[in-house]
């Protein structure tokens, strides 16, 4: 290939790579009350928030958000370059953070808009900001774990933030229901086969960025005693073999929100089975959660399990 072809394709993969890199580019409220929360807490609890400690360090707390500390409570503004955000604590000192991983001190951030208000946060080396077991912010490579997603929240509404071509949308967009809980209303024994594959099967994503609760809709919009018994079974069957934890959490979590009817003699029976045959949840945090759904199932009742 001649010098001047390679500098052509050269030029050409350069202005690619930087199109693409714009096209992710948001726009968030500069001076604007923020709170950012882990994924893993969002929707769960009200831990897991970015909490400035002292004047520089950050990390997560473990209390509550519902009190609306101002050591939660942050303003973004632009960086110097194009993109990249800093955060600085919202109280009357407006004190730029940083926070210390590896020798490397982070306070520029870039934002990547996933859905609804869940984001990716980079640092300006081009490595994640995720969450380590021991509930501390640090850097890792790029990856889809749970562990790496943010949801950034109005610290006065703690509405998601949500960005749609590269500017804040003010109002929430309606969410569309999913073919598929749609078919599994509408005749679930057509889609016996496939209903326990596809739980099996579900990623974080798929849940926080398509599912929106319909999951309890499905197992609430029912013809029959028995029908809701079995559908229940087929999505718990899948959920049970699903290697990501945080997925059996919140799928459990959403089943233990529906109105379970009384059960009969036959759909009864067909409970028991199930949870008799059943490879049983072996991680403890999930254990009362599937108990609490074998009792609901058994007897109709609606209490929950806060």
């Amino acid at each position: 290939m001649s010098i001047s072809k390679s500098l052509l394709v050269g030029l050409l993969f350069a202005t690619a790579l930087q199109a693409f890199g714009q096209k992710h580019l948001v726009v968030l409220p500069v001076g604007k009350g923020i709170m950012i929360q882990s994924a893993i807490n969002n929707r769960y609890n009200n831990n897991g928030y970015w909490n400035c400690l002292n004047s520089h360090n950050i990390s997560l707390t473990l209390s509550s958000g519902e009190d609306n500390s101002l050591n939660c409570r942050f303003i973004l503004q632009k960086s110097q370059e194009d993109g990249y955000y800093e955060l600085y604590t919202e109280n009357d000192n407006h004190t730029r953070l940083t926070f210390q991983e590896q020798e490397d001190s982070i306070s520029s951030l870039m934002f990547l808009h996933i859905c609804e208000g869940l984001y990716k946060i980079y640092n300006r080396s081009g490595a994640l900001i995720c969450l380590d077991s021991n509930s501390q912010i640090i850097t890792c490579a790029d990856n889809n774990g749970t562990e790496s997603y943010w949801y950034m929240m109005d610290a006065d509404t703690y509405e998601p933030l949500i960005c749609e071509n590269d500017t804040i949308k003010e109002e929430r967009p309606k969410r569309k229901q999913s073919e598929f809980y749609a078919q599994i209303r509408a005749n679930y024994y057509q889609y016996g086969a496939k209903v326990p594959l596809f739980f099996e099967r579900l990623t974080f994503l798929d849940l926080r960025c398509r599912e929106f609760g319909e999951i309890v809709l499905a197992l609430n919009d029912c013809t029959s005693i028995m029908d809701q018994a079995e559908r229940t079974i087929l999505v718990l069957r899948g959920t049970s073999k699903n290697a990501d934890k945080f997925v059996r959490k919140y799928i459990y979590n959403e089943i233990e929100k529906v109105n379970f009817r009384r059960p009969n003699i036959l759909s009864k029976a067909t409970i028991e089975r199930y949870f008799v045959e059943q490879v049983p949840e072996t991680d403890p945090e999930l254990i009362a959660l599937v108990e609490s759904i074998k009792k609901k199932m058994l007897t109709g009742l609606s209490l929950r399990i806060r």
